[in-house]
């Protein structure tokens, strides 16, 4: 049930958009009725997708925009295709984990240049390489922090829309600093000399990495650096080359970005996908960030102990509390 109207009131404060509910779906179609009544708003989130509409046929009066199409072994959220061009978005909330999903679409598509976006809660930069396939990967964060702008105060279209998402969906979460065991030599050299983090195949992208070393990688144990994760990619090291234009979109800086490209070639592995963190030059504390000490019920709470899990993030303010710079 929803309320439209409150007793005691001259009008409603909710919006069209509100019509659709509160759950994933509802998100989904309040997005694509918004690129399917508003031009700019289409434009907009292929801008976002990084897709040139002028090059792949995507003109907003020639494509057709569906929700929910059915086929005989899945179900599409949004799809936009055109004669020659074609887009797939999955819409997801409160997860990410979409390694299993990847392969299903594949027989979805039916045009000769394919996208196939997923958009999700956490922020992610990441764009998968495939021979057939470009795989995108936004969130929701994105889409929203893109349409706050000032340049769309006049659009109610999107402002109707910004304030539903906000309003139902709270998409403001963000995994804020991603830490992480480094202990590995090659790695600890790729992270210090070349500004990267190389990992197996994650999504999400995090606003900071701070690398943990530990007493196995025979530097100063502890926290002693972070970075800003400029950008996410996943692809085989041996396809560098393909992602060079993706790196301009991270930063301007050639010298950073001639760093990036040399130290993906560390330690090459071909054929197998991984997921590498682009990171902006790192700040340096004068005293190593330590794990919380002891064995007791709550040790590591909001923070990190004797184990950090794979994909540990927390958030500025847990961080903040532990730099001792800050402590003395």
């Amino acid at each position: 049930m929803i309320i439209i109207k409150q007793k005691s009131t001259n009008k409603t404060y909710l919006s069209y958009y509100d019509l659709f509910g509160n759950n994933e779906i509802a998100l989904t179609k309040a997005l694509s009725y918004l690129i399917s009544k508003d031009s700019r708003s289409y434009y907009e989130l292929l801008k976002l997708l990084n897709i040139n509409p002028k090059k792949f046929n995507l003109n907003y009066k020639e494509v057709e925009i569906n929700v929910e199409k059915s086929r005989a072994r899945n179900r599409t959220d949004i799809e936009i295709f055109s004669n020659s061009s074609h887009i797939i978005i999955e819409c997801k909330i409160k997860t990410n984990r979409l390694n299993k999903q990847l392969v299903k679409y594949n027989v979805c598509f039916e045009h000769e240049n394919k996208f196939m976006c997923f958009i999700t809660q956490e922020r992610d930069t990441n764009k998968l390489l495939d021979e057939n396939i470009c795989y995108i990967f936004l969130s929701w964060f994105d889409i929203i922090n893109h349409f706050e702008d000032k340049k769309f105060l006049k659009n109610n279209n999107i402002q109707d829309f910004v304030h539903f998402a906000n309003r139902r969906f709270k998409m403001k979460y963000l995994n804020e600093i991603l830490i992480q065991d480094l202990s590995d030599e090659i790695e600890i050299k790729r992270f210090l000399n070349h500004n990267l983090y190389r990992r197996d195949v994650t999504f999400g992208t995090p606003l900071y990495f701070a690398p943990y070393f530990t007493q196995k990688s025979k530097k100063k144990a502890g926290i002693s650096y972070i970075s800003k994760v400029l950008g996410v990619l996943t692809f085989k090291s041996e396809d560098i080359n393909l992602i060079k234009e993706d790196l301009k979109n991270f930063t301007e800086d050639e010298e950073l970005i001639k760093k990036w490209i040399s130290g993906v070639s560390i330690n090459q592995v071909n054929e197998i996908k991984q997921t590498f963190y682009f990171l902006d030059k790192p700040y340096t504390f004068n005293k190593s960030i330590m794990k919380d000490k002891g064995k007791f019920k709550g040790v590591g709470k909001d923070w990190i102990s004797s184990r950090i899990t794979k994909n540990r993030t927390v958030s500025f303010i847990d961080f903040i509390k532990h730099i001792p710079e800050l402590m003395d």
